[in-house]
């Protein structure tokens, strides 16, 4: 029989050998090694929702489709309400605490209680408040079937934030990738059940998300619970409600940028128009913006104990670079291939979307600018500006949703969308260079730019003009070039060719020294 909360209170803190502490270096061959775990983990689960996606527009219509995008609405609206920014306030206390035993107990273990009971009481206002909300801002979508369900999903993600935050400060790459993968694979299959064997609808998007987090809830639960108990130390809570705090209104404040293009298509248009555009924004936007958080996973733990030191500001700057690179290379792979793959592998329902693939991809880009600038503010402990600016940015998603929908329809929509993550990069990189100095490598990140926008420019014009499987090779090719271009500009330093040599060394018989 599983033991209780309140036996895994119990137990004694598990030794330094089992949750790790990170170490007091940073080098960017870790930094990649680490990506590349994350890089393994996130190509697996785009893959399963490749897979699954196309299932989707054969199974649903663009009504449904509707139905499961504003769905995703409301759980972006409500997710950093039910974590209460508790799980940033962990991973970055964890810097602080992860070497002293006592303090992590009382630091975590606070924030363990007073999560339980925050949910708790959330979970007793949705079920009063939830069926007057749902019937007055949401007609057709009733909270006893749909929003019970995603209610639900909401609690069990939210009692899985503090534990994921952990293994992303200590570095627990294989445990954090492992889950992930799990989830996928767990709820792609559940979905596709559903989806085979009964008429359930959009109904069975929401059971698989609410289903899925309870059944890999334990090892969470076994890991916060576990290892860090409950506690109740005031100065802890108060330093760590000070920092999360600002985060609640920050993260509530994105879905104006996340969510605010569906809600106010659904006021213009139509559903149907909501399930398009649904359609688009998982197949670029959220999946690129998966890539980008998972680039963060690696980057942040090495940022947050380099920055700020001398002798770390080289390698500070070449992180940033690289985190940079690899989102653009992520984008220009999904504006040269996604609109191709769409129309080859998405019901005729749906292939329509593709046109708006390239505008929304361009939001995701700006989003890891905006990751760099958000982490330099983390380090600086200067999270009172975050939900100022958020909302800045979300206001302008929804003021220009409002001005270029009824002129352009979708694709206005979509530019909005994009046009406020340029906006908020803007903004947090303004912000947090009153803060603190990041070392912005500029000639490379020039580079990198030219190189991007002329792909994404020859992507575009050469797009759409002939058969998908062309326009798949076209795409491969601008892909295959734009790294080549790098290095035939000069971006890699001397360092970097020689560890890139070392690992194509084996199939081009070089024997080249490992990068330090």
């Amino acid at each position: 029989m599983a033991p209780s909360a309140g036996e895994l209170a119990a137990q004694p803190l598990a030794p330094a050998s089992n949750v790790k502490s990170p170490v007091l270096t940073s080098s960017l061959q870790r930094l990649f090694r680490n990506a590349s775990l994350y890089g393994a983990g996130t190509l697996l689960v785009s893959l399963i929702g490749m897979v699954m996606d196309p299932v989707l527009s054969y199974r649903l219509n663009r009504a449904d489709f509707g139905v499961v995008g504003l769905a995703a609405t409301v759980t972006g609206m409500l997710s950093a309400l039910y974590t209460f920014g508790l799980d940033s306030a962990a991973g970055r206390s964890w810097y602080d605490v992860a070497t002293n035993e006592g303090a992590r107990r009382r630091s975590i273990g606070t924030l363990n209680t007073f999560l339980l009971v925050w949910l708790l009481l959330l979970t007793a206002l949705q079920e009063w408040l939830g069926p007057g909300l749902y019937g007055h801002f949401l007609p057709g979508i009733p909270y006893a079937t749909y929003g019970r369900l995603i209610a639900l999903a909401l609690l069990f993600n939210a009692l899985s934030a503090i534990p994921r935050a952990l293994w992303t400060a200590s570095e627990d790459v294989r445990r954090l990738v492992g889950m992930r993968v799990a989830a996928s694979l767990l709820g792609s299959a559940l979905l596709y059940a559903l989806l085979l064997c009964t008429h359930a609808g959009p109904m069975a998007v929401l059971i698989a998300n609410a289903v899925t987090p309870v059944l890999l809830l334990w090892p969470f639960l076994r890991f916060g619970w576990g290892h860090f108990g409950f506690a109740w130390d005031r100065p802890s809570l108060r330093e760590s409600l000070a920092f999360s705090l600002p985060m609640v209104v920050h993260m509530s404040s994105h879905w104006a940028l996340n969510a605010a293009d569906r809600l106010v298509l659904e006021r213009l248009m139509h559903r149907e128009a909501v399930g398009l555009y649904s359609a688009a924004y998982n197949a670029s936007t959220a999946a690129l913006i998966t890539i980008n958080l998972s680039i963060n996973g690696a980057y942040v733990p090495q940022f947050m104990r380099a920055h700020g030191k001398a002798d770390q500001g080289p390698f500070v700057g070449r992180a940033i670079t690289a985190f940079l690179g690899a989102s653009a290379l992520a984008t220009l792979g999904f504006i040269a291939l996604a609109p191709a793959v769409m129309r080859l592998v998405y019901s005729q329902n749906f292939t329509a979307a593709a046109d708006l693939l390239p505008p929304l991809c361009l939001g995701a880009f700006a989003q890891a600018f905006y990751l760099i600038a958000v982490n330099g503010l983390f380090h600086a402990k200067r999270t009172r500006l975050l939900p100022l600016l958020t909302l800045t940015a979300g206001i302008s998603n929804i003021a220009l949703c409002f001005w270029w929908i009824p002129r352009f329809g979708l694709v206005g929509a979509a530019w909005a969308t994009t046009a406020a993550y340029v906006i908020l990069a803007g903004l947090m990189i303004l912000a947090c260079a009153s803060v603190t100095k990041l070392p912005w490598q500029i000639a490379r990140l020039t580079r990198i730019g030219i190189i991007f926008a002329a792909g994404a420019t020859l992507a575009v014009g050469l797009g759409g003009r002939w058969t998908p499987w062309m326009d798949l090779l076209i795409g491969l090719a601008i892909l295959v070039a734009a790294p080549m271009a790098l290095w035939a500009t000069g971006f890699f330093t001397a360092e970097e060719k020689q560890w890139l040599l070392s690992r194509v060394g084996p199939w081009l018989g070089r024997r080249t020294q490992e990068m330090p």
